[in-house]
């Protein structure tokens, strides 16, 4: 499906009330400018998909992404930790990276449809992801509260990873009402203290909550000054705040990481920009993931999270780009194998993967440690934990996705087709 330029925003069209009235004349001149068009193919579902501009690469990726934090974490809690590999949060990097260009890609896709010059347009997009994340993470964050408890034993025969006591004993009102919520993320004190990896559910859904502004800023201005005033923004609030900043054992508030779904939004843009400013927004997005934002950083992940949004950047855009046709054409398979139907399984996998692993990891980990220790090498302890931990998550995940999280995305379809039909 050819999505072409949207019609040019005006200020005095569409004269709405209240929080919409207010939102257009804040942002919206007489002739913004317009969306660029965007070749897009769609699968029946809503995702991207295949097309002579091929986008499946994203579901390999998301389900690499899944398997990567599933490694990581049963590695760390066997022993297992070899570098890289190990360290779960540079596939939350990628996430977010995905997260940022996805939600750029859909917003030019419904431009057309839902305005985002419109502040309905804000409601349906919030509706949208709000059921797609909420329900699932809401069923695994119940069996989290119930099965704490009883994992706590576990959690404290493992090698590494152990995660802190209160993680599986705090359920207290306040510490429920913030993850249902999703406020958890922002708050020092709550933003791990569950045993799921929730910490960047509640970034993603602070993400959620600008991105319309962020689109529309970027739609409205120039997209890198944009991106410069949003990183300097990040940076003065690490700097008048850095104590907060501090006491955060994971980077769960948003100007922490923000430079990554910039870097995802501005790659999406370079698809269709004039050919001037494709390079810019290239390099621009691998140098703000190089840059801290209240999250120290070393020079070894600095270069690393660098390297992903270079490899993410050139899946994306190799086809705009000027390459030995070598290097071109193993880009162009390697981003037909990600598309595949095996990758495409991961990627609707990869949020139940995400979600529900700790559970396995933990029980599973605990298991094989007590009776062997040390007795066995930590390859072979890692061998013996992904053979039995591996099966059981991704099944446990395509059992979420039928029951659970497709029904959500349904729910969100059809609230959203009431409020239209409403509105």
């Amino acid at each position: 499906m050819v999505i072409g330029h949207a019609d040019k925003y005006r200020t005095r069209a569409e004269k709405g009330k209240g929080a919409s009235r207010f939102f257009m004349r804040l942002f919206i001149r007489r002739t913004a400018p317009t969306v660029p068009a965007m070749t897009i193919d769609m699968h029946k579902s809503g995702e991207v998909s295949s097309s002579r501009n091929r986008l499946g690469f994203l579901d390999g990726l998301r389900g690499l992404a899944a398997l990567w934090v599933l490694v990581s974490h049963m590695g760390g809690s066997v022993g297992f930790t070899p570098p890289v590999l190990t360290d779960g949060t540079y596939a939350v990097d990628l996430f977010m990276i995905i997260s940022g260009f996805l939600m750029y890609y859909h917003a030019v896709l419904r431009e057309p449809r839902e305005p985002i010059a419109k502040f309905l347009s804000h409601v349906y997009f919030w509706t949208r992801r709000f059921f797609r994340i909420a329900p699932l993470y809401y069923a695994v964050l119940i069996a989290a509260f119930l099965l704490g408890p009883f994992l706590l034993a576990y959690n404290q025969n493992l090698l590494g990873h152990a995660l802190p006591p209160e993680n599986f004993t705090d359920d207290s009102w306040t510490n429920i009402l913030l993850h249902v919520s999703f406020i958890f993320g922002a708050l020092p004190e709550y933003h791990y203290r569950t045993l799921l990896p929730d910490w960047s559910i509640s970034l993603e859904m602070q993400f959620y909550l600008v991105f319309p502004l962020l689109f529309l800023a970027m739609a409205r201005f120039n997209p890198i000054a944009v991106t410069a005033t949003i990183v300097v923004g990040a940076l003065a609030m690490w700097a008048t705040a850095p104590a907060y900043f501090a006491a955060f054992m994971l980077p769960s508030f948003l100007p922490m990481k923000i430079t990554m779904f910039l870097a995802g939004m501005l790659i999406c843009a370079a698809m269709t920009c004039a050919k001037d400013k494709f390079w810019l927004y290239v390099v621009t997005a691998i140098v703000i993931a190089g840059i801290p934002t209240g999250y120290a950083f070393g020079v070894p992940s600095t270069v690393i999270r660098i390297i992903i949004v270079i490899g993410f950047a050139m899946l994306a855009l190799h086809e705009r780009m000027t390459l030995p046709a070598t290097l071109k054409n193993f880009i162009a398979r390697t981003s037909n194998v990600l598309g595949n139907r095996l990758f495409f399984w991961m990627g609707e996998l990869s949020y139940g993967v995400y979600l529900a692993h700790m559970f396995f990891v933990i029980f599973i980990g605990s298991a094989i440690i007590k009776p062997v220790g040390s007795e066995w090498s930590a390859p072979l302890r890692f061998a013996l934990d992904a053979a039995i931990c591996i099966p059981l998550v991704y099944m446990t995940a395509w059992i979420l996705h039928v029951l659970v999280e497709k029904p959500g995305i349904a729910w969100g379809k059809t609230a959203i087709e009431k409020l239209k039909a409403r509105f």
